[in-house]
């Protein structure tokens, strides 16, 4: 059981934070408390606390909870006046309004703390945003988000789960932001006790157990009322995209290794050039080459990203990667040439003819919509290059030998690259009814491309045999020091 997960609470000094639990565990309540010591007890004069929904009724919920705890209680009663409109501390001029999208009300404000109420139902981040923004000023501002599941694989709620497990399972370090998760694991049937428990911490206490069998068992009788229950009562996304990469797994193929034991190996290339405006990688792939080798039966891999260097920031922001930081470590080319807007041939040209002085490039599979510019020098170069078009009949077998066989077995040594880490986070794939499987960009919680080239490389790597000869480096004693970071 994982318990920083969904039902989703997540808290971030304004970053965020978020819970996630089911309907009627108790998340108002909780907020409705943190919205009280907000009030009264933080102790910042004009503190301006909100209860943020997309419709009125719905931002009145915490905000009128708080109200009936304050009238409950006498010490605080007696120091808070609660109206029709506001909840107010008068000797730190402090106020505790709901505030929605339905309501202009938004002009003006100042925010300290915000809660965000079933951020699910949120289009789009306008709002939010614009509240964050406003917050610039305040020394220690606090927003904090709650939801149940929400369905679908858009939008700003399930964007911010997707960043919430990447903190979670260490892809994003983040240390102003706090997540808590309740959901069933991934192998667990929505309609069991065990995916209930996990779901509701409060089962039992607060919710009962006898009400989710009786919901559950109407579920199943009326199919129209089983994505209620799972979103709801179990707390699972619906319609939610997959991720197709299980980042243990993952992880447990990340040994960091010297990238010498690879000079003058036979391998296989992969370019993924999508994007010469954002992200492209080229990944080699190096084969065990035989039972004797004190590397079999490993397939290690070597891995180069660009991205151009303008704007980089602001796309990290809007990636939610850390591509600055990527580029100050190594780990990621920032291609300034020129104005830096994209990402130019020559620089990926340079970086792979530099790599074949240095490894055995058998061949190189490149998408030809997007790589022929590059493909024809590097074939001029002396490097076999291979057209894999992006369809699903040609990345079946790359795709399937990663996700069949090097993951399940541990067989890949990745090296821990941290920028090949994030976008096998995001990765998904796309299946037919043949059980045909190829990389699937739209269905991605992200970038993608590391992991696209490292299954165009398979492609080629899992069919074709390197022939076996004596490594032109294997009396060489000289290190390969001019590569830059390698994963």
């Amino acid at each position: 059981m994982r318990l920083l997960r969904t039902d989703t609470l997540t808290i971030s000094q304004t970053p965020a934070s978020k819970p996630t639990p089911p309907k009627k565990s108790g998340k108002s309540e909780m907020m409705a408390a943190v919205g009280i010591l907000g009030t009264v007890g933080d102790g910042e004069p004009g503190a301006e606390i909100y209860s943020v929904a997309m419709k009125r009724d719905q931002a009145k919920l915490v905000w009128e909870t708080a109200g009936k705890m304050i009238e409950r209680s006498p010490a605080l009663a007696g120091r808070c006046e609660v109206n029709k409109s506001a909840i107010s501390y008068a000797p730190l001029g402090v106020k505790f309004q709901p505030l929605s999208r339905d309501v202009n009300t938004q002009d003006g404000v100042n925010p300290s703390l915000l809660i965000v109420d079933e951020y699910h139902r949120f289009q789009n981040r306008d709002l939010v945003e614009m509240l964050v923004e406003s917050m610039a000023t305040r020394l220690e501002p606090l927003n904090i988000f709650i939801t149940t599941a929400g369905s679908g694989s858009s939008g700003p709620c399930f964007e911010e789960r997707d960043y919430a497990e990447k903190v979670l399972d260490g892809t994003i370090d983040d240390d102003k932001y706090f997540a808590f998760v309740t959901e069933p694991d991934a192998d667990d049937e929505w309609d069991t006790e065990i995916a209930w428990e996990k779901a509701n911490p409060s089962i039992d206490v607060l919710i009962s157990r006898q009400e989710l069998r009786d919901k559950c068992e109407k579920a199943k009788q009326v199919p129209s009322k089983q994505n209620d229950f799972r979103r709801y009562r179990v707390d699972q996304w619906t319609e939610q995209i997959e991720r197709a990469i299980d980042m243990d797994v993952w992880n447990e193929c990340g040994e960091e290794f010297d990238p010498e034991i690879l000079l003058g190996r036979p391998c296989f290339g992969g370019l993924d050039v999508a994007s010469k405006l954002d992200l492209a990688a080229f990944t080699l792939v190096f084969p065990p080459l035989d039972e004797d080798n004190e590397l079999w039966p490993l397939w290690h891999t070597l891995t180069w990203f660009w991205t151009p260097a303008a704007g980089l920031n602001d796309r990290s922001r809007k990636d939610r990667a850390k591509y600055p930081h990527w580029v100050e470590k190594g780990y990621l080319i920032a291609d300034k040439t020129g104005n830096g807007e994209i990402i130019r041939n020559e620089s990926i040209i340079a970086k792979v003819e530099e790599t074949a002085g240095l490894y055995e490039i058998i061949e190189c599979g490149y998408d030809p919509w997007k790589a022929e510019d590059i493909a024809q020098p590097l074939q001029d170069f002396g490097i076999t290059m291979v057209t894999i078009a992006q369809v699903i009949s040609n990345l079946t077998i790359g795709t399937k030998y990663l996700l069949e066989k090097l993951l399940p077995s541990r067989d890949l040594r990745h090296g821990g690259h941290p920028v090949l880490r994030w976008c096998a986070s995001n990765f998904a794939t796309y299946s037919n009814t043949n059980q045909d499987i190829r990389p699937s960009r739209e269905n991605s919680g992200g970038k993608i491309d590391g992991v696209v080239s490292l299954i165009i490389a398979l492609c080629r790597a899992a069919i074709v045999k390197p022939k076996k000869k004596r490594s032109r480096y294997a009396d060489c004693d000289w290190k390969a020091t001019t590569l830059g970071k390698m994963g």
